[in-house]
């Protein structure tokens, strides 16, 4: 019910009366009442208003159920994810995840915590999970599908990381370049107010001349906001550092997949790191110096997934993804360096095939195939 009145809130271009949402909700003045002063409890800026009704005025970075729930609907055919489970704290959303998945929970969970206090990497890495700043999540699915193309839906998880994180990326250059653009046009109109003559003035209060400075400012602007790319196979980097990383799981018979757990972690408005990642990890905060909304970037998420999966589950490979994930492969067309088991060896990666693997040119001119699993792949000169 809350994720209802705060959805409610959300949608409303200025106050909803109490009326409106009880009636709507077929619940009490009370009822409102508590859910309203629940919210406020929360972190969210509430104005009441006699007469007149409720109108958010801010929105707290929080990753609650009610938070997330608010800006879809779960229930929508067209999103695979179909209910949030959340936790203030946990040792780690996969062994939650994992759990509920035994004890016959639905495929479509996502399960979203504040704080992990034994959170995972690759290889058994430990993931350091501080409180209020990064997202942790993982995702349970049940998909009728071979064990064997489990793996894949890592590739797909990395694709929908990317687009959400680009999508709050673009966003916040825009907002950069609305902000510029208002704030110039401003001062010369300002500075020109003495001068009505002042042939600066009389141009630039031209629609079509503020669109060119604002064409202009636009330009410098994206420079200034990196962009998001995957370095092969799964981990999201930004500013040529790790952002993100993904760890799947999955348990199965020979041929068949009983269930899968995508363990997300997100480094968003993290502002320092432990030495022993320092150098390699970073932030949406420290590549752009500006902080954001959590749950947007997991609604963001829930909206690409949910499209990415509905079209691989329709063939059960990569064959509809080559492009755009090779568009996104920060390795792709470069050297790297393959290190698998004992060998060791430099490469040109020309991207992914249809099942994920990334295809290599040796110095010699032959052509090999990686699997992902416990073969390295970096640059020659650092992480990427």
């Amino acid at each position: 019910m809350k994720s209802k009145i705060l959805r409610m809130l959300r949608n409303a271009d200025e106050f909803i009366s109490g009326q409106s949402i009880c009636d709507t909700l077929n619940i009490s003045r009370t009822a409102v009442w508590k859910y309203i002063n629940q919210l406020k409890a929360e972190g969210y800026e509430i104005e009441a208003v006699s007469n007149k009704g409720y109108h958010i005025v801010h929105y707290p970075d929080i990753v609650t159920k009610e938070e997330i729930e608010s800006q879809l609907v779960l229930k929508e055919t067209e999103n695979v994810i179909k209910k949030v489970v959340f936790y203030d704290e946990v040792d780690s959303t996969n062994n939650v995840a994992k759990q509920a998945a035994e004890d016959g929970e639905e495929s479509g969970t996502l399960f979203v915590t504040e704080h992990q206090t034994a959170g995972r990497g690759r290889r058994g890495k430990t993931w350091v999970s501080p409180a209020g700043s990064e997202i942790f999540m993982t995702l349970l699915l049940r998909p009728k599908i071979n064990p064997a193309a489990a793996p894949m839906l890592t590739i797909i998880t990395a694709m929908a990381v990317a687009h959400a994180l680009n999508d709050i990326v673009k966003d916040m250059s825009s907002n950069n370049v609305n902000d510029i653009t208002n704030y110039v046009v401003g001062d010369i109109l300002k500075k020109s107010v003495k001068d009505i003559s002042n042939p600066i003035a009389k141009d630039i209060s031209s629609n079509d001349d503020k669109d060119v400075l604002h064409s202009i400012v636009e330009g410098i602007s994206k420079n200034d906001v990196p962009e998001c790319f995957i370095k092969w196979p799964n981990d999201i980097v930004m500013g040529n550092h790790k952002i993100c990383g993904i760890l799947t799981e999955m348990s199965a018979e020979p041929d068949w997949t009983n269930y899968v757990v995508i363990g997300i972690g997100i480094n968003v408005n993290t502002e320092q790191f432990d030495d022993e990642v320092n150098g390699i990890a970073t932030s949406i905060y420290l590549q752009t110096g500006e902080k954001v909304k959590r749950s947007n970037i997991i609604v963001h998420f829930i909206k690409h997934f949910s499209q990415l999966y509905a079209k691989f589950i329709e063939t059960c490979n990569l064959s509809a993804f080559i492009d755009d994930y090779n568009a996104l492969l920060i390795n792709c067309g470069k050297q790297v360096q393959i290190n698998e088991n004992n060998n060791s060896y430099t490469a040109i990666a020309q991207g992914i095939d249809m099942f994920g693997r990334l295809i290599v040119v040796k110095e010699d001119g032959q052509k090999a195939e990686i699997m992902a699993g416990e073969v390295s792949v970096r640059g020659l000169y650092g992480y990427v």
